[in-house]
């Protein structure tokens, strides 16, 4: 459903993707790598800000989200921080179909009908600007969206919050 961007019967696009698969054999980025895969790498990383120039690839959104919590609990464990494991999103928000990063998502059709991981994610009010109080100032609602990221830190405790998922 996500993936039609491309177009469906595009000849040069079926031949890039032929291409493609006729010169990269299967890795794990777990383990190994190849020449195409470490060219991307370090194309991505020369155009993100700051010194983020770590690259994970994974197969999909809902997979680099499950990946993400995953090894941000790995991290706290190694660190010897086993609390450490709540995620705040957003409501409303959607990161993924996967079951940790569907925990992560509060769509209504997929949290009246599907199970979750309940006690990983702490959900702060929705941050669509449609819905800010009449009159509220663009700044205002910010600061306030602010406000509640911070007071939910205090709340879970920063000892027990790992991260935070933005929503795009």
């Amino acid at each position: 459903m996500w993936c039609t961007q491309i177009g469906y019967g595009r000849e040069e696009m079926a031949e890039a993707i032929a291409e493609q698969a006729r010169n990269l054999a299967y890795f794990s980025p777990f383990n190994n790598s190849n020449s195409t895969a470490a060219r991307c790498a370090r194309e991505i990383a020369k155009r993100a800000p700051g010194d983020l120039n770590n690259v994970f690839f994974t197969t999909g959104g809902s997979t680099a989200v499950d990946t993400a919590i995953r090894l941000v609990h790995f991290r706290n464990n190694l660190l010897g921080r086993p609390e450490k494991k709540k995620i705040i999103p957003w409501q409303k928000a959607y990161h993924g179909s996967t079951y940790l990063a569907a925990s992560t998502s509060e769509k209504e059709r997929d949290r009246l009908w599907l199970d979750k991981a309940d006690d990983l994610a702490n959900f702060l009010p929705d941050v669509n600007p449609l819905y800010r109080a009449p009159g509220q100032s663009e700044e205002s609602f910010l600061r306030e969206n602010v406000s509640d990221l911070e007071n939910a830190i205090v709340a879970l405790g920063p000892e027990n919050v790992a991260a935070f998922i933005p929503k795009r």
